[in-house]
């Protein structure tokens, strides 16, 4: 399992530290950094074929003038470590020999599997740019394929594969009323899975003559993927993969990108219930944008998970712990998780936190306040608060907090000039900031 990663000048990334866990959650705005701190991740553990950029058997994504944060140096620095010590750490640097046909030098660990750790043997990848609908599956070159080509194949070949006993165990334990309790085959708990995220069922048959296969979904009917919801197909090689990836090795690394494609909401939470089941016996590194998944691990009572979120701030990339505690709002709010996660505002959660810093003012004041009393003791506490303006009722509001309270709660309150009251978005941001900062 993965302990540490470090990455120094790639891409968007001046510098990073990361801690990772069993179940690790990576988040945030689109062009943030997320799909950079797994390429550097792909590329500490992949084979590298060549000795002049980072070009290997998972990724091909070019060299050093291509790839280095262009304001911080001249070599590209990643780092990993296993909980087990081992390290293996990968730099890219300009060739000090200016004449040389090779611009740039790949410097590496001298064994190039020191952390014994190879793709589809321990660690596997499915990118978003996955195999999908499909009237004829063909067998695969590879276990599962980063793109998931593989997987219906695999399934097919290694139906009869049994799932160890750690797993089965606690499966036992999970679902004890399950027809497949004493059933150990891999295929039977691949079909228990689709059916518990999809509520469908799936079968596979080989083409006779021929290295393809056929997919069908239903019970009562063969349907075919290319006669159903997207969803399912798209959802299938993820659970084939890490699935078969727990009979292929002991404790497997899985990196997953956008598993939510064309799911629907409640697919993608019982997904995330899929994920914190099979971080048990798997270390599980997921890129998701889906706010379902996001709220289903966060409020999971899952101990080795945590939420990572990429933020674009001042030309680099800073990557955020979201950690349930820090949350203001108690139980946990999906507006809140919403704002941490991918920064989206909301009226709930400007008044969920309007309504906590109430509370707050009550406790210092020792009563319960009215809403100008509250304004007043904002100034007072805050001095630095935006101010904005509002006169509703012939009464005068000052901060920027309590202006879009009153926007909400009296949306059709206009000032004694008929002027109607609105707020920015990005007032909005602020307001949200400064409540959550203050909490």
């Amino acid at each position: 399992m993965i302990k540490k990663l470090q990455i120094k000048n790639f891409k968007s990334i001046k510098s990073l530290n990361i801690n990772l866990k069993n179940l690790n959650l990576l988040c945030g705005e689109n062009a943030s950094g997320k799909t950079s701190i797994i390429h550097a991740l792909l590329i500490a553990l992949q084979s590298t074929k060549t000795n002049k950029n980072f070009d290997g058997d998972v990724i091909k994504i070019g060299g050093l003038s291509e790839l280095r944060n262009m304001t911080v140096g001249n070599e590209i620095a990643i780092k990993v470590e296993t909980e087990d010590a081992k390290v293996k750490e990968i730099i890219l640097r300009p060739n000090e020999d200016i004449t040389a046909p090779n611009k740039d030098i790949l410097v590496k660990n001298p064994v190039n599997d020191v952390l014994g750790i190879s793709f589809e043997k321990q660690f596997f990848y499915l990118s978003s740019n996955r195999s999908g609908l499909a009237d004829i599956y063909s067998k695969g070159n590879s276990v599962f394929g980063s793109s998931g080509e593989a997987a219906i194949s695999y399934l097919s070949e290694h139906q009869d594969d049994l799932m160890p006993d750690e797993y089965m165990k606690v499966f036992k334990k999970t679902f004890p009323k399950s027809s497949i309790n004493e059933n150990k085959r891999y295929y039977e708990h691949v079909r228990f899975w689709v059916e518990q995220i999809s509520s469908d069922v799936i079968k596979i048959e080989p083409v006779p003559y021929t290295n393809q296969y056929v997919l069908t979904f239903g019970v009562d009917r063969n349907v075919r993927p290319i006669n159903t919801g997207s969803g399912y197909s798209y959802i299938l090689p993820i659970i084939i993969m890490c699935l078969g990836a727990m009979v292929i090795s002991k404790i497997p690394l899985i990196i997953i990108e956008n598993p939510e494609i064309y799911l629907h909401p409640i697919a993608q939470r019982e997904l995330a219930e899929f994920f914190i089941f099979i971080s048990k016996f798997e270390q599980l590194i997921i890129e998701t944008h889906s706010e379902n998944i996001l709220e289903a691990i966060i409020k999971s009572s899952a101990q080795s998970r945590q939420i990572l979120v990429a933020n674009y701030k001042d030309n680099y990339t800073l990557v955020e712990q979201l950690i349930p505690k820090n949350f203001k709002t108690k139980p946990i709010s999906y507006s809140e998780v919403l704002y941490k996660a991918f920064h989206i505002p909301s009226i709930e959660l400007h008044v969920l936190l309007y309504g906590l810093m109430q509370e707050k003012c009550n406790a210092v004041v020792g009563h319960e306040t009215k809403i100008k009393e509250f304004d007043n003791w904002l100034l007072r506490a805050y001095p630095s608060i935006q101010k904005k303006q509002m006169c509703h009722r012939n009464t005068i509001y000052e901060t920027l907090p309590t202006y879009i309270r009153n926007c909400i709660d009296h949306p059709e309150g206009r000032s004694p000039s008929n002027k109607k009251y609105k707020y920015t978005e990005m007032e909005l941001r602020k307001s949200i900031d400064f409540l959550l900062s203050n909490l």
